[in-house]
């Protein structure tokens, strides 16, 4: 699953080897090939870190078919309190909506939280806290976290969530792992 990792970070070792071993033929300069290619490394992880799209450490659905010229409306983070003002504009015109809730939103919004379920929009896994620290946490924690909201949500909804969007658009191994765990497709 992270094929894209895992093969820059052979080739980035293969790399390290041969700095290595051209300074034992006396090269003098191998540490500032092993330094470049090691910046390099670090260029291309971060760039997968924060670009989902690269469906760097796992598949990730960025895009979706669509011949039929529809427009996919999603809103993040919530339930909060603008999120009433949101469905009423929806309800106004008959249009549904993905929402990837957070749980601690969902458990601290329980009307807005039916309400988005009575009212045909769909609603996803945006993690429990949406700590900025969720992209550094253990896998053991992340799988709580997930599996804490898709409690959340089943109670909502009477159906298992299976979706998940990572809070701030990142994604790592760690992540990449949790989600495997729990069979989830992350969007």
């Amino acid at each position: 699953e992270m094929l894209k990792f895992s093969l820059i970070n052979i080739v980035f070792a293969i790399v390290a080897v041969l700095c290595i071993l051209m300074g034992v033929m006396s090269f003098s300069d191998w540490w500032l090939l092993l330094l470049v290619s090691f910046l390099v490394y670090s260029v291309f992880v971060l760039c997968g870190v924060v670009n989902v799209s690269w469906q760097f450490f796992m598949p990730i659905t960025c895009k979706i078919s669509n011949t039929e010229k529809q427009i996919f409306l999603s809103f993040d983070d919530g339930p909060l309190e603008q999120t009433e003002a949101v469905l009423d504009l929806l309800k106004k015109h008959d249009i549904k909506a993905n929402f990837f809730c957070t749980g601690k939103h969902l458990e601290t919004n329980p009307i807005l939280a039916q309400r988005l379920h009575n009212e045909g929009h769909f609603i996803g896994n945006h993690s429990y806290s949406h700590s900025v620290y969720f992209p550094m946490k253990s896998k053991k924690k992340i799988v709580e976290e997930l599996r804490r909201t898709n409690a959340i949500i089943e109670r909502y909804t009477g159906e298992p969530c299976q979706f998940f969007r990572p809070p701030f658009g990142v994604s790592n191994p760690t992540i990449s792992k949790a989600v495997t765990e729990l069979n989830m497709t992350t969007v």
